[in-house]
């Protein structure tokens, strides 16, 4: 043995300085797939008692699992079923799937149960925020925010200067908000184009649409509906704005350096589009926070004059609780978010009228006359069940990420083939990610009934409707997850909701919505699946080009 240990270290002595090297990379490589390889054996049999799909890679984020192609085990998206997202568990019957892959750090868990969701959501001493993953990593170009902010004393500083952005006035100016831009969409949209009342792209004329409301009601600016391109290099803040809403994913994964040097005028105009969204945030920053300074400890600026709109809020939240946090662009999200729930709003209630006609009658009996104020929310809780029930269907952020910061007994549920079920419970260990799939948990038939694919907005107007159908350990919470859960529950929560029953209430008190046909020889079915179905994975579900009409009453 020692005279064998001689010769390879005479051998190793004789190598060139590439050779050398290339050994020690050849050396290295070998030594991390064995790592790997004995990693991988390990979560298999840590796993092999519950439904999993092995894979090379974790590929269930969103964007990859639509984008790439199906290859089975290096990238098995056909098993995600991301068109449908509870039959990945039906097939295996169990409302938790184990996703071990060979080249990820961390174990992974997919999860359609609200009761295990409520359970990672309110247990921050047990689970965190993955926030080295990609998905907030990304968020991280407009500046650190409350999104990707760390639990603990990071998230709770943004958390107390944003949360008090969200007061009634600001909630109130929303709403209103909403309606003026809503009678400016009709006006120039749906009216004055002098057609039959159409509007060609849906998607398009609520980014529009949304566009206005947080310009007035975050920045306390009032945008023109049509945005015209201009070839200056100061930007306006409109059309900056706009810009940046339409290429929100290249700005959150391409840095600006890299688009500013590329030869392509387009992406040449997002980097420019970048740079001005940032520097008109700053101007109007510091301008809001020099007026407010000026006598912030007068009965001028007391704590109950706070300014309506969101920038003012914020301004004045930072000085109230002398914190010097940095300007993000939430808002913009804000407006990212309640867009697609707005189409869904929309189409859902073209394509099933009678609930039209439901919201028309509930409005009209809160206000006989004349449109429903903010005063009015608590009186019109089918237009807001209507909201939730079009965001249970299509929940447009898809899953929540976290962390498991110890070894956990997590409890699960397995089924056979009448239904019976069947509870256990699984050890996630430490470092494991446990992805809360909002989307079938949304759908999930143990919870929300053998109806869970209709859509009935009533379903939320029940109080005890989780222990009504036998939602077990929730202690009389909701199944809801749409706004996920817990102390980092969406803070925009009642901002979407409070826009979205405004426009709701104010269309269905003057509009008919309809559905517009491809063609003649269309089906409802068709129809249906199309306007719905046609969905695409980016930051968040962005549904697809489809038309309606808007008829007046």
């Amino acid at each position: 043995m020692a005279e064998l240990g001689k010769r390879l270290t005479i051998k190793l002595g004789e190598l060139s300085g590439t050779e050398a090297f290339i050994w020690a990379l050849v050396a290295f490589l070998g030594y991390r797939w064995v790592h790997m390889s004995a990693r991988y054996v390990a979560r298999l049999r840590h796993v092999r008692d519950i439904p999993s799909t092995p894979t090379l890679f974790f590929g269930f984020e969103k964007g990859p699992r639509t984008g790439l192609p199906h290859i089975p085990w290096v990238c098995p998206v056909n098993a995600y079923t991301p068109r449908q997202p509870w039959l990945k568990y039906e097939r295996v019957r169990s409302d938790l799937i184990a996703l071990p892959s060979l080249l990820s750090a961390h174990m992974a868990y997919l999860t359609a149960s609200p009761r295990l969701a409520h359970i990672v959501s309110q247990n921050l001493d047990a689970f965190r925020k993955p926030t080295y993953l990609g998905r907030y990593t990304a968020m991280n170009v407009f500046g650190k925010n409350l999104l990707s902010a760390e639990d603990g004393d990071e998230h709770r500083r943004h958390a107390t200067v944003i949360k008090r952005c969200f007061n009634e006035c600001s909630m109130e100016n929303v709403w209103d908000a909403m309606r003026r831009s809503l009678a400016t969409m009709l006006t120039e949209e749906v009216e004055g184009l002098g057609n039959d009342g159409s509007v060609e792209d849906v998607r398009e004329t609520m980014i529009r649409l949304t566009l206005l409301v947080i310009g007035s009601a975050g920045f306390g600016v009032d945008f023109p509906w049509t945005i015209n391109e201009t070839t200056d290099e100061d930007m306006p803040f409109a059309e900056a704005l706009h810009m940046v809403e339409k290429s929100v994913m290249l700005q959150l994964l391409v840095p600006s350096w890299i688009m500013q040097n590329i030869p392509s005028a387009k992406l040449n105009r997002y980097a420019l589009a970048r740079k001005c969204f940032h520097a008109h945030l700053y101007t109007m920053y510091n301008a809001k926070r020099a007026e407010l300074s000026a006598d912030f400890h007068t009965e001028k600026n007391s704590r109950r004059d706070i300014p309506g709109d969101l920038m003012g809020s914020l301004v004045h939240s930072q000085l109230s609780v002398e914190e010097e946090t940095r300007l993000e662009g939430g808002d913009r999200r804000l407006a990212g978010l309640t867009e697609s729930e707005i189409i869904g709003n929309m189409c859902y209630l073209a394509l099933y009228p009678e609930w039209q006609e439901e919201v028309h009658r509930e409005v009209k009996a809160v206000c006989k006359s004349g449109m429903p104020g903010y005063g009015d929310l608590q009186r019109l809780p089918l237009c807001l069940a209507v909201c939730l029930e079009a965001l249970r269907l299509r929940d447009v952020v898809v899953s929540n990420f976290k962390e498991a910061t110890r070894d956990i007994i997590a409890p699960y549920s397995t089924w056979d083939e009448h239904g019976i079920i069947s509870h256990h419970e699984h050890v996630i260990k430490q470092g494991s990610i446990v992805v809360i799939d909002q989307t079938a948990a949304q759908l999930n038939p143990f919870t929300w009934g053998s109806d869970r694919l209709n859509f009935n907005p009533r379903r939320h107007l029940a109080a005890s409707y989780s222990r009504a159908i036998g939602f077990e350990g929730s202690g009389g919470r909701s199944p809801f997850v749409g706004f996920a859960l817990g102390p980092r529950q969406c803070m925009g929560k009642r901002f979407a909701e409070v826009e979205m029953t405004s426009f709701i209430s104010g269309v269905c008190s003057e509009y008919i919505i309809e559905p517009v046909g491809l063609n003649a020889d269309e089906s409802w079915e068709e129809m249906r699946t199309r306007m719905l179905d046609d969905t695409k994975e980016h930051l968040t579900l962005q549904p697809g080009r489809f038309a309606v009409r808007f008829v007046r009453r």
